[in-house]
């Protein structure tokens, strides 16, 4: 059963969150879930163009909602998205057909679209990967604040992605969080009938300077047993979700640091998801996001699934 039945998809009228609709639809489709868009207007470009064109600001905030809603139906039209409708009338914007609704909200970004998570008791928010800010650094800048503060999981789609993923890859360090992990990527790999991989990066224990000193086996040997043990443990904590899928594979791959590490991994494969803990086992839970999830967010070179810790 999904862990996904309330669907948020945080847009901006670019084509990559177009891309990241279609996605948030497809979900919503599969998994029968109800579907909520949310386009936010920053406060501070009102609060500019109202004091550039001396309009009075009540005016101007029901003339930047007005263009908002139309552009936003437009965007909804283009996406195909059959049974949306924006009620423009109503005093939120805010219409609803069959569990699917469609809103904007005027304000700061990050703090609307997580304020839209927590109304909607959404259990993932999805988006595109870039802003119109910093398209060619990665994550965009709400993306990443919204994977920190929000209370869902997070997909940021890949603004290349189109139709069902078909290499997935699942971040694996033995934790809790990361058992969760691999439960929803054998659950996303067998409805897109995807190839999944379990891939457990490792910092090589003979290259660490401090044990030169002790009795340590560095032969070759010895690092094929040790990799064969990590790859033992991955099989044995994705038994019980993965029994009878056919197309699975396991690896264990050495890295300088978790973060980079997965990164690279994913590039060699080819990866079009990759599916991360937001905290992993070495994170101290003070943190805002842990540092592996980060990197990965910020410089994957595909579409991400963060989870976050769900209450025990």
């Amino acid at each position: 059963m999904s862990d996904w039945k309330r669907i948020v998809a945080g847009v901006d009228f670019t084509d990559h969150a177009l891309n990241a609709l279609r996605e948030a639809a497809r979900w919503t489709r599969r998994d029968k879930a109800e579907l909520h868009v949310v386009h936010v207007v920053e406060s501070l470009v009102i609060t500019e163009l109202q004091e550039t064109l001396k309009t009075p600001i009540e005016d101007m905030e029901a003339q930047v909602r007005e263009d908002t809603i139309s552009r936003l139906n437009s965007m909804i039209e283009e996406a195909s998205l059959e049974g949306y409708r924006l009620v423009d009338e109503t005093p939120m914007t805010q219409g609803k057909q069959d569990g699917m609704t469609a809103e904007v909200r005027l304000g700061n970004p990050t703090e609307e679209l997580i304020a839209t998570l927590n109304d909607h008791q959404a259990d993932l928010l999805v988006m595109a990967r870039n802003s119109t800010s910093s398209p060619e650094r990665g994550a965009g800048t709400y993306a990443v604040r919204c994977v920190r503060k929000g209370p869902a999981d997070v997909l940021l789609v890949r603004n290349e992605h189109t139709g069902r993923f078909k290499q997935i890859a699942v971040g694996v360090d033995f934790s809790e969080q990361s058992e969760r992990a691999v439960r929803a990527g054998a659950e996303l790999a067998k409805r897109d009938n995807a190839e999944l991989t379990l891939v457990h990066v490792f910092y090589p224990p003979w290259e660490v300077v401090h044990f030169s000193s002790l009795p340590v086996d560095t032969s070759p040997a010895f690092q094929n047993e040790y990799r064969q043990l990590l790859t033992d443990r991955l099989k044995n904590l994705a038994a019980p979700h993965v029994e009878g899928r056919p197309h699975v594979k396991y690896d264990v791959y050495p890295a300088a640091t978790h973060g980079s590490g997965m990164v690279d991994y994913l590039t060699e494969i080819k990866a079009d998801l990759a599916i991360v803990a937001s905290h992993g086992k070495s994170n101290i839970k003070r943190f805002l996001l842990g540092s592996t999830a980060e990197r990965v967010i910020r410089d994957s070179p595909c579409s991400t699934l963060v989870l976050k810790d769900q209450p025990s």
